[in-house]
Formats: structure tokens, C-alpha cells, sequence
């Protein structure tokens, strides 16, 4: 197996809950297995933004993973919704790490305008993975 690199020692990514929010099945499972990798625990799947909605609504969740495009409420239209505090105020300012098979700067600025804390261009790398979720956690710490 594997083992990640450079994992900081202040963090221990057992510690946080996280959600997966993407319509593909494939997806979702190569992004939990690389969260498994690393040694997060508690990963929560949401197959489209109304089930991930109910589920935001319900309960607090340490770091969001949210596909751009699903079918429905795409994915920075749940951020911006999450953003103004209709899916529950403790999950307002919830790190957000958007998944895109875009990486045109228009998509960029869109994720940016809609409050993204950071994003992924598929396909996706356990470092890279590991890395973003790094920087957000820690920026997350900082703001606290």
C-alpha cells in the first residue's frame, strides 16, 4: 500500500468528518478510497445536491468534496446556497474543495466568485488530494 508523504504531524485527518458530493459512483469511490489512504474515517457520500443538501442540513462536516457538474443543482450552485446559510449555519463556512474535469480560468474565477476554498482537476492524486486537504484544514485552524 501506499504511504503518503510529508503528512504534517499536527494533523490527523482521523479527526474530521468529510462528504462526498458527486452523481458518479466511480467518482465518489476513487475519492474516498484516497481519503481512506491517508487515514480519514468518517466519509459520507452524497449522490446529487439534494441528497447532499439534506444531508448539510442534518449535520456539521469537517471538509466538503463537491463535483462541479452534476445533473440538478450543480456544484457551485450548492456552494453558493451553502455559503448564504441555507444548509445550516454551522456548515457556512465549511472548507469547500471543488472536483472539475475543467480547468479553463473561467471555471477558476466561477469557483472563486462562488467562495470555493480550493479545487482538484481530475484525475485525481492521492498527493494532490492530500496536499489540498492539507491547506484547508490548516487554513480553517487559522480562522478559528
Amino acid at each position: 500500500m501506499f504511504e503518503p508523504t510529508n503528512k504534517p504531524k499536527d494533523i490527523n485527518f482521523s479527526n474530521y468528518s468529510y462528504i462526498i458530493i458527486d452523481d458518479e459512483r466511480f467518482a465518489r469511490s476513487l475519492v474516498k478510497n484516497t481519503l481512506s489512504q491517508i487515514g480519514c474515517r468518517d466519509i459520507t457520500e452524497a449522490s446529487n445536491g439534494e441528497e447532499a443538501s439534506d444531508y448539510l442540513k442534518s449535520q456539521h462536516f469537517s471538509v466538503i468534496f463537491l463535483d462541479h457538474k452534476m445533473p440538478g443543482i450543480s456544484g457551485l450552485e450548492l456552494c453558493r446556497s451553502l455559503r448564504k446559510g441555507d444548509l445550516g449555519e454551522e456548515n457556512k463556512f465549511t472548507p469547500v474543495i471543488l472536483i472539475t474535469g475543467d480547468g479553463r480560468i473561467e471555471t477558476v474565477m466561477e469557483a472563486k466568485e462562488s467562495k470555493i476554498n480550493d479545487f482538484i482537476i481530475k484525475p485525481i492524486s492521492l498527493t494532490e488530494l492530500q496536499k489540498r486537504l492539507t491547506k484547508v484544514l490548516i487554513e480553517q485552524k487559522e480562522e478559528l
